[in-house]
């Protein structure tokens, strides 16, 4: 599949760069262990270096195994690498919680009530905030070339409702412009990032930001170097979305109250979630 690419941004802190830095230029398993050594030196270090330390460790482990191969099926890539390699990325985050498996999407639930020719879909996993409820990340993974367009065009649907969504709460089609739906295909060791867009006009704009693939061999310690340092900027990104969203939410909803304007999408979560009125104490109750 062709896409237009627009790059990821490298965002990553002084210190996570080093670490990574230092993986790509390791050669050897006495390098492995230097690495290690360094790593576990040091305490009250951020869950981010905690996750780069994982992360790397059970690459190592992986690599001496020697088990890493083609003919690994998807249940057994999901148990070995993806589970430190990616989920443990997203464990200690306090705005979103992972749903592994099969998993339902939140925006195919919430716009089955008004839209009975969207059918449920089923994900291999979700990052979905812990306060709206909705899924700012998804990521398949397939073995095969052809299950994998066909799960890229199942995630497309799911992140253009999800913008539609996020339009329906905001009521403009220019400020979710400001945010980005994103879409991951995992395919054996290879890892896809792709983003997308709602314009003004409605259309969608779909794009490639990213690719890295994992060896099943030591010897490319870069290549493992930069899916890692892929992995912490979308965990930013799908970050930056959700502050965005609030500010946004908010913004909306203090004109409101100072205008006296009615007309504020009632279903907006953050109106009642974040309001600081008895009225919107009560709501959250309502809703826990």
């Amino acid at each position: 599949m062709n896409h237009y690419n627009f790059s990821l941004a490298s965002a990553i802190t002084l210190e996570e760069r080093r670490i990574l830095i230092d993986l790509s230029l390791c050669r050897t398993i006495k390098d492995e262990e230097k690495l290690l050594s360094s790593l576990f030196q040091k305490n009250n270090v951020s869950e981010n270096i905690k996750y780069l330390r994982a992360a790397i460790n059970g690459l190592f482990d992986i690599w001496r195994s020697k088990r890493l191969n083609d003919t690994n099926n998807e249940g057994w890539l999901r148990s070995n690498l993806y589970s430190f390699i990616w989920d443990r990325a997203f464990l200690f985050d306090e705005t979103f919680y992972v749903k592994r498996a099969e998993c339902y999407s939140a925006v195919f639930r919430k716009l089955k009530d008004n839209n009975e020719d969207i059918a449920q879909q089923r994900v291999d996993f979700i990052l979905r905030s812990n306060h709206d409820g909705t899924d700012y990340l998804t990521l398949e993974e397939k073995p095969t070339d052809q299950e994998a367009r066909y799960d890229f065009n199942k995630e497309k649907k799911m992140q253009q409702h999800m913008l539609k969504l996020w339009s329906d709460w905001l009521g403009s089609t220019m400020w979710v412009g400001e945010l980005e739906a994103v879409t991951c295909q995992r395919q054996q060791r290879k890892l896809i990032v792709f983003g997308i867009r709602i314009l003004p006009s409605g259309c969608f704009v779909v794009y490639k930001k990213a690719s890295a693939h994992i060896s099943p061999v030591s010897s490319h310690y870069d290549a493992a170097a930069r899916l890692l340092q892929i992995v912490l900027p979308i965990k930013r990104l799908v970050t930056l979305n959700h502050m965005k969203l609030i500010a946004m939410i908010n913004a909306i909803e203090k004109y409101a109250n100072e205008h006296l304007d009615l007309s504020v999408n009632t279903d907006q979560p953050y109106v009642t979630f974040y309001g600081s009125s008895q009225e919107s104490q009560k709501s959250i109750g309502r809703r826990t």
